[in-house]
């Protein structure tokens, strides 16, 4: 393996020279990875049979990226001891708009809701800070810091001139796919993690991590066989709580396409909401933003004999610009929703990324 200084000192040349390059940490991995790409191409992904790194926005519709395995130098190196010192300056900025309009979609939310047009939807938001310097100066340091305050998450940095950079600590795998054998999670309800608290869960965050269950398993029930589904139990994420289900299977001899699991999976109601087409419909119609990356998902295809697809759903994620920072910040919203709580939660996981600079 290549130390971490060598690693970091090529993700920096490629910075320098506006080549595009992508780093990751799996959860509790003790090694870093990173695909360093030797042109400044913008590649985009034809079918699940390519091998590289793929990083898919919410709207399947729109262009998949790819870090071709051909076109790439792939190299991996062990995790330093020391953790770099990194605090930027963030300057202060009225939410009071954003406060009032995301309210005001999550009561028309629940309104619709209680009309029958969905059982959930996941509303999201933009969390804008900014600095008195360039966050893109420090993203060796920044990566560095993220994945050492997310240990149990898969952390990663994706860069590109054409695209920007976008940086990430998720605790949500959309799939992995090794031989005919697929694992997969079902992830939601949050609590902010307050020590010595037990954690108690309201009926309004199981029914909403159980329609997640329910929809994962309809989905995967014609693709599969021998599906086995896990016990509904907490898990941690940085300094919030969720509820999660382990879900995992053997897929038919027939029904193994990467392509056919991911129009079945994605996006799951742990990003959109259930029935999809119709959450999509009002995401579209009320976010009044575009989520870009923001819960599509990331993750290497084919790069090994056995491993199909290893795949993450892009939560807890942000995207660096010349002296400011977009954080992408959501909730699931269910009958028994209150503004003012999903208020609340987007701005528990905007601290979740903002740390990351403080």
């Amino acid at each position: 393996m290549l130390g971490m200084e060598s690693n970091f000192n090529e993700v920096k040349a490629h910075i320098t020279t506006g080549l595009p390059f992508v780093m990751y940490r799996k959860p509790s991995a003790t090694t870093i990875k990173a695909w360093l790409q030797n042109d400044m191409t913008l590649h985009h992904l034809q079918n699940y049979s390519s091998k590289g790194f793929v990083i898919a926005p919410f709207d399947i519709k729109l262009p998949i990226f790819l870090f071709p395995q051909e076109k790439c130098r792939v190299i991996e190196c062990t995790i330093p001891i020391k953790q770099p010192d990194l605090f930027l300056t963030i300057q202060p900025a009225s939410i009071a708009k954003t406060e009032f309009f995301h309210k005001k979609i999550v009561s028309k939310a629940v309104r619709a809701i209680e009309k029958g047009a969905f059982s959930k939807v996941v509303l999201s938001r933009v969390h804008k800070i900014t600095f008195s310097e360039n966050p893109l100066n420090h993203l060796p340091e920044l990566f560095l810091k993220l994945q050492q305050l997310y240990p149990t998450a898969t952390v990663y940095c994706w860069y590109h001139p054409s695209f920007g950079c976008w940086m990430g600590a998720t605790p949500e795998n959309l799939f992995t796919v090794k031989g005919n054998s697929i694992n997969t999670m079902a992830l939601a309800g949050t609590q902010k993690v307050v020590a010595q608290q037990e954690t108690v869960w309201a009926d309004k965050e199981r029914e909403e991590q159980q329609l997640v269950t329910d929809f994962i398993v309809r989905q995967l029930q014609p693709l599969t066989k021998q599906l086995e589904i896990g016990e509904q139990h907490t898990a941690r994420a940085g300094n919030l709580w969720h509820l999660k289900t382990q879900i995992s299977g053997k897929l038919n001899i027939l029904n193994d396409d990467i392509e056919q699991i991911v129009a079945a999976l994605h996006p799951t109601p742990a990003v959109c909401g259930v029935p999809r087409l119709s959450a999509t419909s009002f995401i579209n119609e009320n976010e009044n933003y575009n989520r870009s990356l923001y819960t599509g998902f990331f993750g290497e295809l084919q790069t090994s004999a056995s491993l199909k697809a290893d795949f993450y759903v892009n939560l807890r994620c942000m995207q660096l610009l010349e002296k400011a920072a977009e954080i992408y910040v959501g909730g699931g919203i269910t009958h028994a929703s209150l503004p003012h709580r999903e208020w609340e939660e987007t701005i528990h996981k905007a601290m979740t990324m903002q740390k990351v600079f403080e």
